[in-house]
Order: C-alpha cells, then structure tokens, then sequence
C-alpha cells in the first residue's frame, strides 16, 4: 500500500511490482494471472498501462518473454494463462459494480495492480482479496494520493493497517526524507500559498489525508470533537425530536436508525 503525494514515481513502482511478479511467479502448469484497475479506464489508458510498456521496452527479457498489448500482457509461450488484464468500470458504476471488476481471477499465482486507490471504493480491495483465497502466493499492490476517508486507501493505510505493509511519501519540505522527485522549492511554494491545513496541499503535497474529503460537509476531526461534548437535558428537552435513516442498499453495510433531538444525537 503506496500512500503518497504526487510525483514521486507511484505508477512506475506499479509497473515494476507487475513485471516482478509476471516474471518470478508460478510452478510447473500453474501460471500468474493478474488484473489492473484505476479509479477509470481512462486513467487506466492513460498511466499505468502505458507505464508498463516503458519499463518492458528497457528489458531484452521482457521483450522476448511478453507480448504487451492495448488491454492484455501475456507470456508467449502461454498466452491464454499466463497474463495481466486491464480491468476497468465507468465513472458511475456503484461499489459493487468496481468489486465486480474483479471476478473471475483464479490461480495460484493471482496478482492485483490498483492504481489511484485514494479514489476507488473499498469493495474493489475485498474483491482482490477474494482472489487470493486459495492461492499459493498472491499478491495486492496499490497506490495513491490520500484524498479521502472513505476510499480503498484510507481504508487499508489506517483503519486496517495491521493488514497492510503501508509505505509513505511526503514532498514536505521541512521533512528530511522526503522524495528528490518532487522540487523542494516548488512545495516550499505551495505551503506558503495555500498553508500545511489545506486539504489539497495535504493530500497531494505532504501525503497526508485532509480531516475530510474534498467533498465531504464535515470531517472526522470534527465528528470526535462533537463525541466529546454532552449537553445537560434542559439545553435540548424543549426542541422538536428527529429521526434519521440511512439505508443499506447493497448488503455489505447495515441500515441505521439514528435519533436526535436538538443539538444532541444519540
């Protein structure tokens, strides 16, 4: 799990983490196979496909032992199971729909490249999960800029990060380990124009997640703030009581019935 600003070379690492496994991986009859998703097909086209044929076109080895192609790599002398998939969803295809994007990957060897995961549901990480069940070795790589608290990333850099060997990049220019790849004096900048709790600045320049998501109305921060105050009953009993609903359409979360009263919510 890559959580990372951007510009320090995520997709590149992707690609790498892909050919390494494409090319180190398998037994006698069992083959890797593998699948690539990014938050779009677009994206998917635009980066992190592209990115693998960069790095196959410096190997003589990958050369001979590949065939890359607009939507498939596969090894030559086992084209029909030995290869990765470029797997994608449209812009407005729900959580279980991006899950879905993954059916069907059974090998021993099964492999998962995810690129952009600050932006993709985290359905789409159980999914990968899923095909890693009966596997001998597997592996699930991904990467992206930390823009929200209700993504694949967040999920796995934070709330299971007991699950995940979580790596992070800053461009932060006070921190002394952050990337040579992005120019110091530029984030120097950027800090300067926007300031450190900006929620852009913080997820693409520092590599850390904003309180809230671009588009969220509130933030975390500020739901455990309100957890920590309690109002005595004279300050709501007079006001008018509510009942909330959030429904659970797809079965994988539970509908709540949340009542409030005020300025309290129970």
């Amino acid at each position: 799990c890559l959580k990372a600003c951007a510009g320090p070379g995520k997709t590149a690492a992707l690609a790498w983490l892909g050919w390494w496994f494409l090319s180190c991986f398998g037994a006698i009859g069992e083959h890797p196979k593998g699948a690539a998703v990014a938050t779009t097909a677009d994206n998917l086209k635009d980066n992190l496909w592209p990115e693998l044929a960069k790095w196959q076109a410096r190997s003589r080895f990958l050369e001979a032992a590949f065939t890359w192609q607009k939507e498939r790599i596969f090894a030559k002398d086992h084209p029909e199971t030995w290869f990765l998939s470029a797997r994608s969803f449209n812009k407005a295809a729900s959580e279980q729909e991006q899950g879905r994007s993954l059916s069907g990957l059974h090998s021993e060897f099964p492999f998962v490249l995810i690129d952009e995961s600050g932006d993709i549901a985290p359905s789409l990480g159980r999914a990968a999960e899923q095909a890693m069940g009966n596997c001998r070795t597997g592996l699930i790589a991904q990467a992206g800029n930390p823009t929200s608290q209700t993504g694949l990333l967040y999920e796995s850099a934070v709330t299971q990060r007991d699950r995940w060997r979580v790596v992070s990049i800053t461009a932060d220019p006070d921190d002394p380990k952050r990337t040579p790849r992005v120019s110091v004096d530029w984030a120097r900048d950027q800090v300067q124009r926007y300031g450190r709790d900006n929620p852009w600045l913080m997820a693409y320049v520092l590599g850390l997640f904003p309180p809230s998501s671009f588009n969220a109305l509130i933030g975390a921060s500020e739901v455990e703030q309100a957890m920590g105050r309690h109002l005595e009953e004279r300050d709501y009993a007079w006001a008018g009581r509510a009942i909330g609903v959030d429904v659970a359409r797809f079965g994988d979360d539970r509908t709540t019935i949340w009542r409030r009263q005020g300025r309290v919510a129970w």
